[in-house]
């Protein structure tokens, strides 16, 4: 049982302070406002002390007005000998210090850990006891900490944004926290990690690894996956489910679709699967086209806004001919097809689709404002 003696009167020369204690700063301006306090009225309140040895003690509470007596030029201060422990002188620092709010959340945390590395506590929820916080708080903590050190997560990410993470698969959740850690978000850390894993958590692999490897906005993610979990309930939209779930098809897209075939069921339109599974097949080489196009005309518009091309580049001049139309056309056939399929008709009808090919590459070229290319430098044979 604590030993705890009556108000005694020390030197402040016998005096240590505690090497361990919480808080490891301390306000110069308040701690000056604490010193001019003792000038005119004295010390009010004593400060906690254990003994280190003969006439020799350890502060464990009442630092600021340890120091603020020295500054001063008073030889002594009125204290309370506590018979204790170094864990208890710990814990005795650490409630003072946080019970007046002295300490800054680093501080507080620190403190918390050394004491849980003392070995004196079996479980967090002991620590939890001790310091009079809820169950599960220090357990979260600790936990946090020893994330931070084994997956050297930086400093900038703080302990409360760790552990709005817990429940995610390790790597995941690693390379979650360093994503925030470059962008915060207008709504700062936790709150950009608790968006980000909300979608990660209902997300498919595949989605995962595009939203960690930054390859799709969080919006579109978060859409992808509200239309994800829509079409997978329903049994005609598996193929669309499945292309979601691939990251094979945009969300506009797939919502466009998913509201074309809800418009046909209204109309009375039973929608075969094998007919279902075959468009979506389209929809994505489509989709896919679409995407490469609108890259296609950003780097001719870059090409003119840089400078290295007039915008007359950016027309399209083909003799009649409906060139998007073209490509798009050659683009399905080759994915339909394939290579191998298309060189077995031959070796003559081969070189007319170089030549056909050399053409619309010639016109690709054009169109960036790159020179065109020699024919004779591509091989037919």
């Amino acid at each position: 049982m604590e030993q705890i003696t009556p108000t005694v009167i020390l030197n402040l020369d016998s005096i240590l302070p505690n090497k361990k204690q919480s808080r490891t700063v301390f306000d110069s301006d308040k701690l000056q406002e604490l010193a001019n306090s003792i000038r005119e009225q004295g010390v009010l309140q004593p400060i906690l002390v254990r003994e280190k040895g003969p006439s020799r003690y350890e502060i464990i509470a009442g630092e600021r007005r340890f120091r603020a007596c020295k500054m001063v030029g008073l030889q002594t201060i009125p204290a309370i000998v506590k018979v204790s422990d170094e864990t208890d002188s710990m814990i005795d620092s650490f409630l003072e210090n946080a019970q007046r709010e002295d300490l800054s959340p680093q501080e507080k945390e620190n403190a918390l850990i050394s004491l849980w590395r003392t070995e004196k506590f079996r479980t967090p929820r002991e620590l939890d006891k001790a310091l009079g916080y809820q169950s599960g708080y220090c357990g979260g903590i600790i936990e946090a900490r020893e994330f931070r050190e084994q997956y050297n997560i930086p400093s900038s990410i703080t302990t409360t944004t760790i552990v709005s993470t817990r429940g995610l698969e390790p790597n995941v959740r690693k390379q979650l926290l360093l994503m925030v850690a470059k962008g915060e978000g207008k709504f700062g850390q936790v709150r950009a990690v608790r968006e980000l894993k909300s979608v990660v958590e209902r997300a498919p692999v595949r989605l995962v690894e595009k939203i960690l490897n930054e390859t799709i906005a969080v919006d579109d993610a978060k859409k992808t996956v509200e239309l994800y979990e829509e079409a997978a309930k329903r049994a005609s939209l598996k193929p669309l489910a499945s292309a979601l779930a691939e990251g094979e098809l945009s969300p506009v897209v797939a919502e466009k679709t998913i509201k074309l075939y809800d418009k046909l069921e209204q109309q009375g339109v039973s929608l075969d699967p094998n007919v279902v599974i075959a468009d979506i097949e389209e929809v994505k080489r489509q989709d896919a086209l679409d995407v490469a196009h609108g890259r296609l005309m950003e780097d001719a518009r870059v090409a003119v806004l840089t400078g290295r091309k007039k915008s007359v580049g950016l027309r399209i001049q083909d003799d009649g001919g409906n060139f998007v139309r073209e490509v798009t056309d050659i683009a399905s056939k080759i994915q339909r097809w394939g290579i191998p399929n298309l060189m077995t008709a031959g070796a003559q009808r081969w070189k007319i689709a170089v030549k056909y090919f050399q053409d619309i590459d010639s016109k690709m070229h054009f169109l960036l404002g790159y020179s065109r290319p020699d024919p004779t430098e591509v091989n037919e044979n």
